[in-house]
């Protein structure tokens, strides 16, 4: 199962906690802009709260207010807090719930960003604070528009000496909510990496291996030898990200990818090879045998495991042997298969048992051939559904859950088993026989 990490906005904590505890001891700092305007957000605040609207309406009724109210916006939204002043001038915070925060956000993306954007430079200018610079951080995750992710890069900068240690989590904060907000916006992060001080480069890459999804692996390898001092760095997350990102990965991304492996660094090339072997790269197999010869023993070493990781083949150290082996399972794919397909589809219950188990022996084309195996259990006898079960187990890959969740619900007691024992190998798990307990696990049924 692939579970996306989520990276803790620790700037939200910093801002609502430190920014708060700021403005109650300078009770002026927010009247001097315009205690006014700040009243009125508030005051509608509070009041879409007690009556229940939505984060969508309140938004709306806060842009209504238009572009000059974009400082009591920020205002509120960094203090964390409403705010009601007494006639007798005794001030009272409220702090502001998630649909409250959501809704100054929508307010803000509805003005034209170089607004919200100037504001919060001249704010950074008049104070220029580590929770101030977190806060601005944390808006431009949260409202800037996709293709402006790079402005992030000049809010985290601070000085000659890059980002100061304390703002690198919330700087991956604000990345986190940029790119859970617009998933689109990972192809302006190549921009981003250009834009950046160096010292944030890592951070940056080790944010995008951390989630783990085709979107940030994608991000990571559009941005390979653009600063060549980074790429091991940018390696390792990619190889890291790949143990949980959903396969088969994409061709473009695969295709875009793969010439990694000829690169001479030697750390560079022994992450590649590590990264197209958790990929389940299949074109990467001639490459990775080749790499069995290679001169560092790391990349052999490496090469050895993916390709026994991609094949499901142990055929050792030799090169020769692997190319025997690749050679006899192409020609598999293109003479036998077509004749495989075909017995499953109208051939007797023995011939289909045959085809099945035939298909089995190459699990290297295991995405390719587990959508045949599931077809496969439509309508079939108990024996051909039992064998069928007990291939998409050892196939394994996303596309076998399924069908092995649908056969649990199956009237034959073999083939409830047979579904049971085969979900138990593919995952690592045991959830019981019943399907909405592996649901309930978290396993998707489509």
């Amino acid at each position: 199962m692939l579970r996306s990490p989520a990276i803790p906005h620790i700037a939200r904590a910093l801002v609502g906690a430190a920014a708060a505890a700021v403005l109650l001891l300078l009770p002026a700092a927010a009247q001097a802009r315009d205690g006014r305007e700040v009243a009125r957000v508030s005051d509608l605040i509070d009041a879409s709260a007690r009556e229940g609207r939505s984060a969508e309406e309140t938004g709306a009724a806060l842009a209504a207010f238009g572009p000059s109210c974009v400082p009591a916006l920020l205002d509120v939204h960094e203090q964390g807090a409403t705010e009601q002043v007494s006639p007798g001038g005794l001030r009272t915070l409220r702090p502001l719930e998630d649909d409250s925060r959501r809704a100054l956000e929508i307010a803000l993306r509805t003005f034209p960003w170089e607004d919200v954007e100037s504001t919060l430079r001249a704010r950074l200018e008049t104070s220029p604070t580590t929770v101030r610079s977190a806060h601005s951080m944390e808006v431009v995750g949260a409202v800037c528009p996709p293709d402006r992710i790079a402005a992030l890069a000049s809010f985290a900068l601070v000085g000659e000496r890059g980002v100061p240690r304390s703002l690198r989590e919330p700087f991956q904060a604000a990345l986190d909510l940029a790119l859970d907000r617009a998933p689109a916006a990972h192809g302006h992060v190549r921009d981003l990496y250009r834009a950046l001080d160096p010292s944030l480069l890592a951070p940056l890459a080790e944010l995008l291996g951390e989630r783990g999804d085709v979107q940030a692996v994608d991000a990571l390898v559009s941005v390979i030898g653009l600063e060549p001092t980074a790429d091991p760095i940018v390696l390792v997350q990619i190889a890291e990200a790949a143990k949980d990102m959903p396969r088969p990965a994409p061709d473009a991304l695969l295709d875009a990818f793969r010439p990694t492996l000829d690169r001479t660094e030697r750390t560079v090339r022994q992450e590649a090879v590590k990264a197209v072997g958790r990929m389940d790269d299949v074109r990467a197999i001639p490459r990775l045998i080749e790499l069995l010869d290679d001169g560092d023993r790391g990349t052999r070493s490496a090469s050895q495991r993916a390709l026994e990781r991609i094949s499901g083949e142990r055929l050792g150290t030799r090169s020769e042997a692997w190319r025997s082996w690749y050679g006899g399972a192409q020609r598999w794919l293109r003479e036998e298969f077509p004749d495989l397909q075909a017995a499953l589809r109208g051939g007797t219950n023995e011939a289909a048992t045959r085809a099945l188990l035939r298909m089995a022996r190459y699990r290297v084309f295991r995405h390719e051939l587990v959508d045949h195996v599931a077809r496969a259990m439509s309508g079939a006898s108990e024996h051909v559904s039992v064998v069928a079960c007990a291939v998409l187990g050892h196939l394994a890959t996303p596309a076998s859950i399924p069908p092995l969740l649908k056969a649990l619900d199956h009237p034959s007691v073999e083939v409830k088993k047979a579904a049971f024992e085969a979900l138990r190998r593919a995952t690592g798990e045991d959830h019981g026989e019943k399907a909405a307990d592996w649901l309930a696990a978290g396993w998707a049924a489509n």
